[in-house]
């Protein structure tokens, strides 16, 4: 492979783990699998704008 480009990604916040588990995740917003960083639902990221 030849890499033209490379992107570096940045931690911005962490959150408690016991904040966002994966049955809250999945009971009030709908989440079922985390599989990259693609869109999230606009009810989680109001919540985690919130925090």
């Amino acid at each position: 492979m030849d890499f033209k480009a490379l992107m570096k990604i940045k931690l911005l916040k962490r959150y408690d783990p016991e904040e966002f588990t994966f049955d809250v995740l999945k009971e009030e917003y709908g989440i079922f699998a985390i599989r990259g960083p693609r869109g999230i639902p606009h009810s989680l990221s109001e919540a985690l704008k919130m925090e």
